[in-house]
């Protein structure tokens, strides 16, 4: 299956609220998860990451957990991993509404000039920081294309 074949084969959640969601609700979190995980398997196979890095980027789990998920997504991946999952497809869809395909999936694994990142890949930055950098990361993606 194609790069786009599998993009278009995920249904892309929208974890933005159109409403106050109570993550401590169990149903909440069930749903959001079911919708979540398979769409970060994907754009983690686009952005060419490996299997320790997505887990990584998914709050540390472990290889052999973040394996088990890319076949069957779990119940439940808690508030901090709905939490880093929005931020993740968020970044997805930022590029994917700035660059071409292609130079949207290479962006996450290419060096940047740019101040916020100093020469690192923007990979490189959310792995080292977790969430407050990839808040800075989307927050910068967002100002790039304009707040859409």
């Amino acid at each position: 299956m194609g790069r786009a074949a599998t993009r278009d084969a995920v249904a892309w959640p929208d974890l933005a609220p159109k409403r106050d969601l109570d993550l401590r609700d169990v149903s909440t979190r069930h749903r959001l998860t079911a919708a979540a995980v398979p769409a970060v398997v994907v754009l983690s196979a686009e952005w060419g990451l490996t299997d320790q890095q997505a887990a990584d980027l998914m709050g540390s789990v472990s290889l052999s957990t973040w394996r088990r998920w890319k076949k069957s997504p779990p119940d439940d991946v808690g508030v901090d991993g709905l939490t880093r999952a929005s931020y993740l497809l968020g970044i997805y869809r930022a590029l994917h509404v700035i660059l071409d395909d292609d130079n949207a999936d290479r962006w996450m694994t290419l060096p940047n000039s740019g101040p916020l990142f100093a020469g690192r890949t923007p990979l490189d930055l959310i792995l080292r920081g977790g969430i407050p950098a990839m808040d800075r990361v989307r927050r910068h993606l967002d100002a790039v294309r304009g707040g859409q």
